[in-house]
């Protein structure tokens, strides 16, 4: 019994309450109780049935469903979005005075150069995502993740960089690509005089 009592204290939540945390948490905290219902009630398939959803109800008395199809959450999560797995309700999201958050795209050269510069750091030194994240939470005034995450999505989309074939680690661009590219900039350079 005691056992029971310290693994219960081990997978207790120990932070804030759901309605207590920014909307990006609550989808994590939603996301990980979907994850865990749907592992701890495993068993109700062994008797024909399936689960759809959970309701629930937060500390405010707001009440909260969230779907537990797997083939739902799992394509939503593929899309990376979370929302689609929330039922009729969605947690509460606190008033914000921040600024809204900002695609990369929208931002001025000299805020993209600085997010350039600081992801060719994080690449120089190695520096994870997770750990960047980190250092802007610490350091408000550094660019926040999501920025720095999609300025490399959007330099990764210029290339069509491929994982070499085999068991060689490493990547590769395609041969045929470059080719093109290559006589595309020749012939160009050809017919201006």
């Amino acid at each position: 019994m005691s056992q029971l009592k310290d693994v219960e204290k081990q997978a207790a939540h120990k932070g804030l309450p759901l309605e207590q945390v920014g909307l990006r948490q609550q989808q994590r905290h939603t996301k990980e109780i979907r994850e865990k219902a749907q592992k701890a009630l495993w068993f109700a398939e062994t008797y024909g049935l399936n689960l759809k959803s959970l309701n629930m109800e937060d500390s405010t008395g707001k009440p909260i469903c969230l779907n537990l199809n797997s083939a739902d959450a799992t394509s939503s999560a593929r899309r990376g979005v979370e929302n689609d797995n929330i039922c009729t309700t969605v947690p509460h999201q606190p008033e914000s005075t921040s600024k809204p958050k900002q695609p990369y795209e929208n931002l001025d050269d000299d805020e993209k150069e600085n997010i350039k510069t600081i992801l060719y750091i994080m690449d120089r030194f190695s520096i994870s995502l997770e750990g960047y994240h980190e250092l802007s939470q610490a350091q408000p005034s550094f660019p926040k993740t999501h920025l720095v995450e999609s300025c490399a999505k959007v330099l990764d989309n210029q290339w069509q960089i491929k994982r070499t074939p085999g068991l060689a680690q490493g990547a590769e661009l395609p041969l045929k690509i470059l080719l093109e590219n290559e006589i595309r900039e020749h012939v160009s350079n050809d017919k201006s005089p």
